[in-house]
């Protein structure tokens, strides 16, 4: 309720803001139950008026929360939509106080597709003060979802994020990212509070990067034989990842 519902709102009118001709959106609410306010609904541009009154229109119904359903109703009117050609979202937006049931995470993955090819991934949207956001639901569902994972405080936030960047938070430029780091005999990495690494590859998680995105890995890099250090001493990083069209 209050703040919350408010930058719901808002970054659903930001996000109708963004839409062209043609764009296909469906619409769900939870509370006891999920309730199905839009179904394959075609736009007309940006601002569609079904739309926008649709986003007028939410309010609370009721204190419980039954975000299994909501889950799981959004993922089958986006199934029923599907288009390989397309960019496929569902976007969850949510307060944070929202509880997963047993079921839920696997559901979301499960969707993404294997390995995240021709997928429908998942975008998590939290609404709340910077002081009283619980992050813990987003980072779990949009881990399993592939998608990204932002905190909309205020009006102004919402429209930055869904409508000036609106294809960087929603689309992918790279799948499934890796960095090898070949080092010299005797080097190794230190231990950092940072990124974790794997010395095998094929047991680590994999990253997608956005449109304009970027990610920063530092490592420090130590030796406990530094007469084996002189300038021929090479190290090599190399970066693999997935095309976004032929995978």
């Amino acid at each position: 309720n209050g703040e919350p519902l408010t930058l719901l709102k808002e970054t659903c009118r930001a996000i109708a803001a963004s839409l062209r001709d043609g764009d296909v959106v469906s619409m769900v609410t939870w509370g006891a139950d999920a309730s199905v306010v839009l179904a394959g609904h075609e736009v007309g541009g940006p601002n569609d008026s079904t739309l926008v009154s649709s986003i007028d229109a939410i309010d609370i119904s009721g204190p419980s929360d039954n975000l299994s359903a909501g889950l799981a109703v959004g993922y089958d009117l986006a199934a029923g939509t599907y288009d390989a050609d397309r960019l496929n979202r569902v976007v969850l937006v949510s307060d944070g106080d929202a509880t997963l049931e047993p079921g839920d995470l696997q559901l979301i993955s499960s969707r993404a597709g294997p390995d995240g090819e021709n997928g429908i991934y998942l975008v998590g949207v939290g609404v709340a003060g910077n002081d009283t956001y619980a992050d813990g639901l987003m980072e779990d569902v949009t881990e399993e979802g592939r998608g990204a994972s932002v905190l909309i405080s205020d009006a102004d936030e919402a429209w930055t994020v869904f409508n000036h960047r609106f294809v960087n938070t929603l689309a992918v430029a790279a799948r499934h990212i890796e960095l090898r780091l070949d080092l010299p005999p005797g080097f190794e990495l230190m231990p950092l509070g940072g990124a974790e690494y794997d010395p095998y590859p094929q047991e680590d998680d994999q990253q997608d990067l956005a449109p304009n995105d970027a990610m920063v890995f530092h490592e420090r890099i130590g030796t406990c034989v530094p007469e084996l250090v002189d300038e021929n001493s090479e190290i090599t990083v190399t970066a693999y990842y997935r095309d976004l069209v032929t995978f």
